[in-house]
């Protein structure tokens, strides 16, 4: 009878070092979010911005403060196959894309185009007695689903191209 073997896991060390990067990455994310959210409102609201150039300015501030952030505590000890300048640049470049291409789209679908999340939660909010305008919500709703997306967009990147070792894998051993 042949046995079968258990399905591959990661070893618990890399899986353990995946946990901390995904909650320091987390983190890091949810400071820039908040960041940007408020960079975000003030452009709009304050400075009567409309929400795609308000969200241009927005994240290449979150941006900014994102690369130092994610160097120092979310890949620290990545020793990159490539220099600083061109860590710098693979850092831009797919920021840039995930920020100004992924987020703008979902964020001009959800605030223009398919307008159902806003509306849910606007409608939410009057329910609850929370006073805000429609645009607000709409916005901000649409705002938080383009996040999503150009997070998960940047994490795998950073880790796969911009933050990626120079050290090979370890080697998988066979158990017999």
């Amino acid at each position: 009878m042949r046995q079968t073997k258990p399905l591959a896991k990661a070893p618990a060390p890399r899986r353990k070092r995946l946990a901390k990067q995904v909650g320091s990455f987390g983190i890091v994310g949810i400071f820039n979010t908040l960041l940007d959210f408020g960079i975000f409102n003030m452009l709009q609201y304050a400075l009567h911005f409309a929400p795609v150039p308000a969200n241009v300015v927005s994240t290449t501030i979150a941006q900014i403060i994102s690369f130092g952030l994610n160097r120092k505590f979310v890949f620290a000890g990545a020793k990159t196959k490539h220099g600083h300048a061109s860590t710098v640049v693979r850092f831009i470049v797919i920021t840039a894309i995930g920020l100004y291409v992924v987020q703008n789209l979902v964020l001009s679908f959800f605030a223009h185009v398919f307008t159902l999340p806003g509306d849910i939660a606007y409608s939410l909010a009057q329910s609850l007695g929370i006073n805000v305008t429609a645009d607000f919500v709409i916005n901000n709703v649409a705002k938080l689903i383009a996040t999503v997306f150009s997070a998960a967009w940047n994490f795998v990147l950073y880790k796969k191209i911009v933050f990626a070792s120079a050290e090979p894998a370890p080697k998988k051993t066979k158990d017999r």
